[in-house]
């Protein structure tokens, strides 16, 4: 306990003990009580510093794991945020999976498989031609003659790949494969079996597909009509200044390589559109343009189907005067 003048005991004591007059000691025996005093009241001294450092540090610890607390009520509370969000999506998931499986039966419903076609001409590609040539099938060739001897009104579709072309007969009386998995391969002709009816449908391969520059058999096909453009010989000759061709020199003469085919094939795959669209346009007797949104390339294909009938409208007209 501190005294009136604010000393500590430890002052207090040796201002007692230096005193003569309050303290009677042999000489050595004072300055040795001073001494111990002294220490201890340096080592006081260091107690108190080191006590008023940790409570800076407790003060600290305290502020700090405040801040820690702080921070994972935070954590907590976005993690719960977190947790509503991935049951929210979880849910909607749900839902969307419920939707998706509702579309497939739906889709599941539209898929058709049609009757055997009468009469199918295999149009796949130009090198066909230098093999064996386009497969023509008929079915039924009686029907065939019959309707070849009396005469029909034929109706064809026109159109991308995917447009609805095969829905859009079928909904006019035809019965071919019909659907999101289905594919038409061939120009397909189905001819009425009913008597009285003299009216055929013929159904189209959709134009501006994709170029299939890894399918095998149409590769086959391209390198057995192009075999002197489509390879390129990699065997080192006598007179070569380089035996052997770096993996660069590889890698680009295989890029040149695909290249090429690509053009090729994609040059075969247009002129195959063209010649499909001329042949409906010269045999058909009505033609549906089948579309999604107008695109500018079926925007012209409907203009050379005007000029076409233009044609023979004219040409007809300059007869009858004649």
């Amino acid at each position: 306990m501190e005294s009136e003048n604010n000393q500590s005991p430890i002052q207090e004591l040796l201002s007692i003990i230096s005193s003569e007059e309050s303290f009677f000691a042999q000489p050595s025996i004072r300055d040795k009580i001073t001494g111990l005093l002294k220490k201890l009241e340096d080592e006081n001294q260091s107690l108190e510093e080191k006590a008023a450092l940790a409570d800076q540090k407790a003060s600290k610890a305290i502020s700090e794991n405040e801040k820690l607390r702080n921070q994972i009520k935070e954590l907590q509370e976005e993690l719960q945020e977190k947790r509503q969000q991935v049951t929210n999506y979880h849910q909607q998931a749900t839902q969307n999976n419920a939707k998706l499986e509702e579309m497939q039966k739906v889709l599941d419903g539209m898929e058709k498989v049609g009757n055997p076609i009468q009469l199918s001409i295999e149009t796949h590609s130009l090198f066909d031609l230098n093999g064996d040539g386009w497969k023509i099938k008929c079915d039924d060739d009686k029907i065939m003659k019959k309707h070849t001897e009396l005469g029909v009104v034929s109706a064809s579709v026109l159109g991308d790949f995917d447009a609805g072309k095969s829905f859009l007969l079928n909904e006019l009386g035809a019965c071919f494969d019909s659907g999101y998995s289905k594919r038409t391969n061939a120009i397909l002709i189905s001819l009425p079996k009913t008597e009285g009816s003299y009216y055929a449908l013929i159904d189209t391969p959709g134009s501006k597909e994709a170029i299939q520059i890894y399918n095998e058999e149409l590769l086959k096909k391209l390198k057995n009509n192009l075999m002197d453009e489509l390879t390129y010989d990699d065997t080192p000759k006598a007179d070569d200044k380089n035996l052997v061709k770096s993996p660069e020199q590889i890698a680009d003469d295989e890029a040149k390589l695909h290249q090429m085919r690509y053009r090729h094939l994609h040059n075969d795959r247009k002129i195959i559109d063209n010649l499909k669209e001329k042949f409906i346009i010269e045999s058909a007797d009505i033609i549906f343009i089948v579309v999604g949104k107008l695109s500018e390339s079926e925007s012209e294909m409907i203009q050379r189907n005007i000029s076409y009938y233009e044609k023979i409208m004219n040409s007809n007209n300059t007869k009858k005067k004649n």
